[in-house]
């Protein structure tokens, strides 16, 4: 077996940062899609009632799938979904005691999705409000800070090592060239 010489070592390292680059380009670009969608998603709170569709429902059975909360009725094909960010254990206790035909009266924005038909912001039963339009702007409002923190400063520093790794990079190749000229000449 054929030991590798220094000048392939140092080609594979050199491609080894170009890699490491253009990973770190393409995780820098997801991350600010993400900031823009956080600045976008935060302009658009608070959310208000005429912004939802109000719907009276019977209940029918409560599920979670992975990190999906879904809501069945019997007037809709679909299950209704409730945001992971908005369940807390309090809404989760008081969904998994509703009785199968009991009385429910939700506030809902459309959902373009294969798995649930619309998004539950508010729902009450027949004797209290499980989770109120207030609460959800609130849980809505306190991840998207939390994002609009995070993703900058996570969308900076992936920049960062995109130049550091480019520039490493950039030198490694120059240093190769540079040697191959010397030991060409």
């Amino acid at each position: 077996m054929k030991k590798a010489t220094k000048r392939e070592q140092s080609l594979k390292i050199q491609q080894w940062y170009l890699r490491l680059s253009v990973i770190f380009a393409l995780m820098t670009l997801f991350l600010l899609a993400l900031t823009i969608n956080n600045f976008y998603q935060y302009s658009r709170l608070p959310l208000t009632e005429e912004k939802t569709v109000q719907k009276n429902y019977t209940f029918a059975e409560f599920e979670k799938d992975n990190r999906l909360y879904l809501v069945y009725v019997t007037e809709e094909q679909q299950p209704l979904e409730i945001a992971s960010v908005t369940m807390h254990p309090a809404l989760f206790d008081a969904l998994k005691e509703l009785g199968r035909g009991d009385a429910i009266s939700c506030l809902l924005l459309p959902r373009d999705s294969a798995r649930s038909s619309y998004e539950i912001v508010a729902i009450s039963g027949e004797e209290s409000a499980l989770l109120t339009l207030e609460k959800y702007n609130q849980n809505q409002k306190s991840n998207l800070i939390t994002g609009l923190i995070l993703s900058p400063i996570m969308t900076l520093l992936g920049a960062g090592m995109t130049a550091v790794f480019c520039s490493i990079y950039a030198y490694r190749r120059f240093k190769n060239k540079k040697k191959g000229t010397l030991q060409n000449g």
